[in-house]
């Protein structure tokens, strides 16, 4: 396994413990921590689309799909299920971080540096690194090589997390180069940074993909570990200066409420004219991420909604004449 700039033996997070230093103003080292280049995408905007995924988010939904995009650091991954129990990690790490539990293998956090050696001896795949640092012209090169695709659907490249405004230099600069390439871009946010840093973050894109998730200030802190008032002001002056879409994931016993969804619905039509709203359906895909990473899942017991649910969600939309889209 490659892990780019980093070389062998070496502590693979050493300088990434505050994110500017990788992809900041103060010198100017744009590079940022990636957790995924995903092709092919038809929710993240107009077209196919090719995401690329960066890692450090502020924010700690309970839901969150992708939980190895929150930590700023690359991590380690361990899957228990493609374990066979072999023991080469172990033999492989130098730092004592691996150990025997039963007839799978358990990892030490405090003593793993992520340096890659047991990902590398790993026969199965068991054990992975999330987080990945990458150059603005390598980005740019793996994110042009799907032009071809972009131009026969319409579609372009979208920056998502974790939450690219965290490395607001380095979206900008890709995304600046890829539009001169006449390549469409876009950036989805959660919305809740310093307004001169999200401003840069999204200083080249044609679309501002604008998450929305609870209305009322403290049910939004107790879901996502943040109250929403930075994210409803930065929402309007996004919208003043870009093309925005409002994406609400819906969450059975969080989100999906009608007093939840009509107070969202006021919002937005206060924040634009007439804006277009993506309803996204609740998913438990990303749970055996937790396992990996070492985290607790705290929506064990949630389900995704039913079609009957999202059309009934959608209404509440359409009753107040806002374009909505069910993803």
């Amino acid at each position: 396994m490659t892990l780019l700039t980093e070389p062998k033996r070496k502590p693979y997070n050493t300088g990434l413990r505050d994110p500017e230093t990788v992809s900041g103003s103060h010198n100017r080292v744009l590079k940022a921590v990636f957790t995924n280049l995903q092709r092919y995408s038809l929710h993240d905007g107009p077209g196919l689309r090719t995401i690329l995924f960066l890692k450090g988010c502020p924010l700690s939904c309970l839901w969150c799909s992708n939980p190895e995009t929150q930590n700023f650091q690359p991590e380690l991954l361990y899957s228990p299920n493609m374990c066979i129990g072999c023991g080469s990690c172990l033999q492989a790490c130098g730092y004592g971080a691996v150990s025997v539990q039963g007839k799978k293998m358990a990892f030490d956090k405090g003593k793993c540096t992520v340096c890659g050696d047991c990902v590398d001896a790993c026969p199965t795949a068991a054990v992975s690194v999330a987080g990945k640092l990458i150059g603005v012209d390598e980005a740019v090169e793996a994110l042009e090589a799907d032009a071809v695709f972009f131009r026969r659907s319409g579609g372009g490249v979208t920056i998502s997390g974790g939450e690219p405004s965290q490395h607001p230099d380095f979206t900008a600069e890709v995304l600046k180069k890829l539009r001169k390439r006449g390549i469409h871009t876009a950036v989805e946010t959660c919305g809740y940074a310093e307004v001169r840093r999200l401003f840069r973050t999204v200083e080249y894109a044609d679309l501002v993909l604008y998450d929305l998730k609870i209305a009322d200030p403290e049910g939004h802190k107790k879901a996502t570990g943040a109250d929403n008032a930075v994210i409803l002001e930065n929402a309007k002056k996004i919208s003043a200066e870009k093309e925005i879409i409002f994406r609400i994931p819906v969450i059975p016993g969080y989100t999906d409420s009608k007093e939840n969804l009509t107070a969202i619905a006021r919002l937005v039509t206060g924040i634009k004219r007439q804006p277009e709203v993506h309803l996204l359906p609740y998913h438990a895909f990303g749970t055996g991420k937790y396992q990996g990473i070492g985290k607790e899942y705290k929506l064990p017991e949630v389900e995704p909604p039913s079609e009957e649910k999202m059309q009934e969600c959608k209404r509440i939309f359409e009753d107040k004449k806002i374009a909505v889209k069910l993803l």
